[in-house]
């Protein structure tokens, strides 16, 4: 009996002093006692936590010279295009001297192209997410080129596709404004035929070959219509050169959904060009001035973009008014819908001589 009581005395006791012991001594007490015999499992656990992350670095440099390898044949591919373009206005039986002029600024462009920049997008403001972003190149980039690329005014493309241009050089940023802003007018021409469906077919040839590569994607059909698709485009008529006139971005603040929507105005054809004579909009004609599905480049009017750069294609030309001279339009760019992009190509001012 005297030994229970003793031993409840002494457990009493026990619980008394560790209900009464200071904080931090329970602390480290509970730690030694609880991971006493976990501390080489723990040290184990830091070194294969190290592992994971050396090969996660490992990863991301892959993924990053990848990414580097994807870069560059694209623009080997961008490249062969202007020279295709070349060789089909070399070829052409209805050679004449206008082509000369359209030689001449596919050289200019496939002169940009070879020394473009390879930029990406760091930050975009949602408040005005329709109106431009950052980039991750600036002044920096020019020094170590020896040469100016990244400028004011210097063209910003996606792909072949003019996307905006660089407003503001910082030391190692840039800003760029969007074509969907509505303060960024490009003066543009209307062009239809084959070198306006030159791009498309391309992109038809590269949607056949990687549905092909995907086992269950596509039936035998599909592919024939694909093929009769390829063969329109390959057999397209010359390429004519039509109404002139400018694109304005229709996007405001915080306003995503008609990003890739531009309105355009002033579209006519009444002064004649180095591409043609002047027309009316009101002369009847074998070919209209402007149809639905014209593809839209640069004219090099405003002074600040190259001519024969991809912007839009016409999606809607609305009806004159009595006293109209030139048509509204609206189009949609070639670039499709701005809001996620994470890499662009910068090109040299249209100023810019090497």
């Amino acid at each position: 009996m005297k030994k229970t009581a003793a031993s409840y005395f002494l457990l009493a006791l026990l619980l008394f002093i560790l209900l009464h012991l200071p904080d931090l001594f329970v602390s480290n007490l509970r730690s030694k006692t609880l991971f006493a015999e976990g501390r080489f499992p723990t040290k184990k656990l830091l070194e294969g936590e190290g592992e994971l992350l050396a090969l996660k670095i490992e990863n991301k440099k892959i993924k990053d010279d990848l990414e580097e390898i994807r870069t560059w044949i694209e623009s080997v591919d961008r490249i062969e295009t202007h020279v295709k373009r070349i060789e089909s206005l070399l070829q052409d039986k209805n050679y004449s001297n206008l082509y000369q002029t359209r030689i001449r600024n596919l050289l200019r462009l496939l002169e940009k192209e070879v020394y473009s920049v390879e930029a990406k997008v760091i930050f975009r403001d949602p408040t005005f997410w329709g109106s431009g972003f950052w980039i991750d190149k600036g002044e920096k980039e020019n020094r170590d080129l020896k040469t100016q690329i990244i400028a004011k005014n210097s063209p910003v493309l996606l792909g072949d596709c003019l996307i905006g241009i660089i407003e503001t050089v910082e030391e190692k940023k840039s800003y760029v404004r969007l074509l969907t802003d509505s303060g960024l007018t490009p003066a543009v021409r209307a062009i239809r035929g084959e070198e306006a469906n030159l791009a498309l077919l391309e992109k038809v040839c590269l949607l056949e070959e990687q549905l092909q590569s995907i086992e269950g994607v596509g039936t035998p059909q599909f592919f024939e219509e694909l093929s009769e698709i390829k063969k329109a485009l390959s057999e397209s008529s010359q390429t004519l050169y039509l109404a002139k006139g400018e694109l304005r971005g229709s996007s405001y603040t915080l306003w995503r959904s008609r990003s890739s929507v531009l309105r355009g105005i002033g579209f006519n054809y009444e002064f004649s060009d180095e591409e043609g004579r002047a027309h009316t909009i009101h002369d009847k004609l074998k070919h209209p001035l402007l149809q639905v599905g014209d593809l839209l480049v640069t004219s090099g009017l405003d002074g600040v973009f190259p001519p024969g750069l991809s912007v839009a294609r016409v999606i809607k030309i609305f009806s004159l008014k009595e006293g109209d001279f030139a048509y509204e339009i609206e189009a949609s760019l070639t670039a499709g819908n701005l809001d996620l992009i994470t890499e662009v190509q910068i090109y040299p001012p249209y100023s810019k001589d090497f």
